[in-house]
């Protein structure tokens, strides 16, 4: 059966099965080039299996130092303190002002 006479669904699977990635909304004949390209140029084992240890990171020890981390961005500082403070001084100018100023 040649290329030509699979359906999409077909060439996706035997992409698939050779461990390419291919995305659905690819065209027919581009699948069919990634297909050809692949038989033409199959890609050494060496390198795939090397591939393998690196894809499990290792956890470190609970013991062991860590390396220092970025910290989280600090909050925002709250303003209700700056507003209290306002307020309460318009009010003690207020109280002191009736009590300089009655007559």
């Amino acid at each position: 059966m040649t290329l030509q006479s699979k359906t999409k669904a077909q060439l996706l699977d035997m992409l698939a099965s050779r461990g390419t990635p291919a995305s659905a909304s690819l065209k027919k004949a581009d699948l069919i080039a990634l297909v050809e390209g692949q038989t033409a140029a199959p890609e050494p084992a060496a390198p795939v299996q090397a591939a393998e240890p690196q894809a499990a990171p290792a956890q470190p020890s609970p013991a062991a130092p860590t390396a220092p981390t970025a910290q989280a961005p600090a909050e925002a500082p709250s303003a209700w303190p700056a507003v209290a403070v306002v307020v309460g001084g318009f009010a003690l100018l207020a109280v002191l002002g009736a009590i300089l100023f009655r007559g």
